[in-house]
């Protein structure tokens, strides 16, 4: 058995050392505040664990720890639903996945499961390794990870001919410009295994001890033969085709730390296929409030700021916010490439309302925000988290 990767860029920002897997925020200065509403007031104070604190370096930050949660989010482009197992690696090589499936019936595109604890696992003393199980879960009724698992591997055996077929038709016909301008080519692609499963690199042991909210999304795509498309680089991320996957694990820590009169905010950029994006937030059409500008400048795999944006109350974003609308754009540009209604993003995480005194993250999934749901993959998205759950 072939040993696992293992993941080490970004992990060591959860120790306080380097958050390396951000971005630069002073083109945030650019942006202009709305004319009114809002806490902007800078004496409140943070309301967050004592040893909260902002160095005298300005950029080194250093997060509250608090209780462990560890938040599975789905954000695998080419498959509706995933759900998430893990095994134990014990000297390079990894065991039989333990336990059941999270969730047992798996999570829909855009969809979360928050938990605490893995069966069987001790998080200070054991390195995992995550495995995403994609397809149709009636199959894996009653099933355990260990039989979930062998069942998609067996079901999800590489065709060689047609994924050499479906990378060919995909290269003579690659897109010159947005999506809507690409001429797909005309090909017959294999149909799509019923259940498949894939790894991500090992998490070390100790990476989901340390007291801290983290968010694990699955993002890119599994591929194989039937997933191939002109479009399929911006929906999946540079580098993919149907025998080179882009499955990647965004792995990082989300902010606990609040304000008593304000709505604290942050942004996660978990779409393998995006550029750095810039996201605001905005009135909807018609009004003369000016837009909210929470970031800009996200890369894929970062979350940002940090600390979180902990400038405005709740009802300065809309009163209600579920009108209101979030857009994301291209680092630098004004046109939206992908609009959001917030309540949209409140549902996806389980929210109804937003209050003063929490902190959200957004996170943007799926493939290059301008390119809508077609033939085998999902659109893009953004999702409302609470960065405390």
């Amino acid at each position: 058995m072939r040993e696992p990767l293992r993941i080490t860029a970004c992990f060591a920002l959860l120790g306080g050392l380097a958050w390396a897997c951000g971005s630069d925020h002073e083109a945030l200065k650019k942006k202009e505040p709305p004319a009114s509403g809002g806490a902007a007031g800078t004496d409140a104070g943070l309301d967050a664990a004592p040893d909260v604190q902002v160095d005298a370096e300005p950029d080194v930050f250093v997060e509250p720890t608090g209780s462990v949660k560890l938040t599975l989010l789905h954000a695998v482009v080419d498959s509706p639903r995933i759900a998430y197992c893990f095994a134990k690696v014990v000297d390079g090589q990894p065991g039989a996945p333990l336990g059941s499936p999270l969730p047992a019936g798996g999570l829909e595109w855009g969809r979360s499961l928050t938990v605490s604890q893995l069966e069987g696992v001790d998080f200070a003393k054991d390195d995992l390794l995550p495995v995403v199980v994609a397809g149709d879960f009636s199959l894996l009724a009653g099933k355990g990870c260990a039989d979930a698992v062998t069942l998609a591997q067996s079901l999800a055996k590489p065709d060689a001919d047609a994924t050499l077929d479906a990378e060919a038709a995909a290269l003579d016909a690659q897109p010159d410009g947005d999506a809507a301008d690409g001429d797909a080519a005309t090909v017959e692609l294999p149909p799509p295994p019923k259940l498949r499963a894939a790894e991500l690199p090992v998490i070390p042991a100790g990476t989901l001890s340390m007291g801290y909210s983290l968010l694990l999304a699955a993002a890119g795509c599994i591929g194989g033969p039937a997933f191939s498309d002109p479009l399929e680089t911006w929906v999946c991320g540079p580098g993919y085709s149907p025998s080179t996957p882009t499955l990647t694990p965004v792995l990082l820590p989300l902010s606990r730390v609040t304000k008593a009169a304000a709505m604290g905010l942050q942004v996660v950029n978990a779409a393998r296929a995006a550029d750095p994006i810039d996201v605001a937030s905005s009135y909807p059409k018609g009004s003369s409030v000016p837009k909210i500008w929470v970031v800009d400048d996200v890369a894929f795999g970062a979350v940002a700021p940090r600390p979180p944006l902990l400038t405005y109350s709740a009802t300065a974003f809309g009163a209600p916010i579920s009108a209101s609308l979030l857009e994301v754009s291209s680092q630098g540009s004004t046109a939206a490439m992908y609009t959001s209604t917030w309540k949209d993003a409140l549902d996806l995480g389980g929210l109804s309302d937003v209050k003063d005194a929490r902190t959200y993250a957004l996170v943007l999934i799926g493939p290059r925000p301008n390119n809508p749901a077609a033939k085998w993959w999902n659109g893009p998205r953004l999702v409302a988290l609470p960065a405390d759950p």
